[in-house]
């Protein structure tokens, strides 16, 4: 039963699980219309975008900026502007 569940909270918030995997794996996340992407090999890990928007951003194990799976972006889609123009050295595209 739990594992159904978990399914379908998938099915509803990502879109299947294929989309949600997909997603993990390029480091982006959709939400409603919009969409965020941090470039790995162009982030320098200065945080400037998770204390901009800490409700999207986080840093991973590597130190480098990334989107959270649970980011309500069309919620946040002001401070993801301003983290996207913040960033020193682009690595963040919608």
């Amino acid at each position: 039963i739990a594992l159904r569940s978990i399914a379908g909270t998938v099915d509803f918030m990502y879109g299947g699980l294929p989309e949600f995997l997909s997603a993990l794996k390029r480091n982006s996340w959709s939400g409603g219309i919009m969409s965020v992407k941090v470039n790995q090999e162009l982030c320098i890990g200065c945080g400037t975008c998770v204390s901009l928007c800490e409700d999207v951003f986080e840093l991973n194990e590597e130190g480098k900026s990334q989107v959270k799976t649970s980011a309500d972006l069309a919620k946040n889609a002001e401070c993801i502007k301003q983290s996207i123009d913040a960033c020193p050295v682009q690595a963040i595209s919608k």
